[in-house]
């Protein structure tokens, strides 16, 4: 990344509608303050979007980038969201087959 400051950041999760197909939920984070540098689409792996993921959109914006992470799941999990551990990996395996 260009600098290694650190900003504030601001990030919740957000719905983007669809049309005719299932809203989005995505986690949504950027500089608190200032225009982005640029933007950039976080893409989980078959875990969906939790906490690592989320963590690496607010360090993106932490460095001044807006950073979109969505669900590949969207469609057969929504909300998807687990961890690393062994019931995760199980629950992965589960929904990336669906």
């Amino acid at each position: 990344m260009a600098d290694s400051a650190s900003r504030p950041v601001l990030s919740a999760w957000q719905q983007l509608p669809g049309e005719h197909q299932p809203s989005l939920r995505c986690w949504w984070s950027r500089p608190a303050s200032g225009a982005p540098r640029a933007a950039v689409l976080v893409l989980p792996e078959v875990f969906g979007v939790n906490a690592w993921v989320r963590s690496v959109a607010d360090r993106l914006a932490a460095q001044g980038y807006a950073a979109l992470a969505l669900p590949i799941f969207a469609r057969t999990a929504p909300q998807f969201e687990v961890g690393y551990d062994a019931a995760g990996w199980s629950s992965a395996a589960g929904t990336a087959t669906r």
